[in-house]
């Protein structure tokens, strides 16, 4: 007469084993699934925005409006720029609604809890001085810097500069540097100016004080 062993102990704990370790690996191999899913999310998010807000930069660069003020018997184009950002009039608003000229800054701000830069856009109407906008285009940067080249001298050549005052005339190129851990890029675009566009402060009724 014969009778069916069953499993001893030891081959309960060696399976049991086994089945706790595949278990592991499968929920580790799910884990690193779901984080490359979420980084490679990230990683798109990331370059859409950076996409979306390069263009928006162009298109109010390529639409600038190229107004001056007299100060000392000298004109001056209303355009500044320093190693945090720059300053100009264009038509193209980011909220889009905008009429007429809007003032527009550009500021590169050193976010809390050192996580990066970040790219800031202020935005008012010519004329309306209280209605004031702002937000954030870029955020957790590694590195962002703009540099300007400047009109050519009388040789030809041109300079690479990250600072301008008092701009006689303006820069013919603005490149923009952006670093993240995503991406390292270096942008060129070139200011286009219409001289039939150019606006004397005389006919802007005195609403183009900079922006405090």
């Amino acid at each position: 007469m014969q009778f069916n062993r069953g499993f001893t102990l030891i081959e309960l704990i060696v399976s049991l084993s086994i089945v706790s370790i595949i278990v592991v690996m499968t929920a580790s191999a799910m884990r690193l699934g779901i984080k490359s899913v979420e980084k490679g999310e990230f990683k798109i998010e990331s370059v859409e925005r950076l996409r979306a807000s390069v263009r928006v930069i162009q298109s109010q660069i390529e639409s600038f409006i190229p107004v001056m003020f007299r100060s000392d018997g000298k004109r001056f184009y209303y355009f500044e720029a320093d190693e945090n950002g720059f300053f100009f009039p264009s038509s193209v608003s980011l909220w889009g609604r905008e009429r007429g000229i809007v003032l527009i800054r550009y500021d590169i701000v050193e976010e809390e809890e050192g996580r990066g830069l970040s790219l800031t856009i202020r935005e008012r109407n010519i004329i309306d001085r209280e209605n004031e906008r702002e937000t954030v285009l870029l955020r957790e940067l590694d590195d962002i810097s703009f540099s300007f080249l400047t009109v050519a001298d009388v040789n030809g050549e041109g300079e690479w500069v990250d600072t301008i005052e008092e701009a006689e005339s303006l820069p013919e190129l603005i490149a923009i540097k952006i670093v993240d851990g995503h991406f390292n890029i270096e942008i060129v675009m070139t200011v286009r100016v219409s001289k039939s566009k150019q606006i004397d402060e005389s006919s802007a009724q005195g609403g183009l004080d900079l922006f405090e």
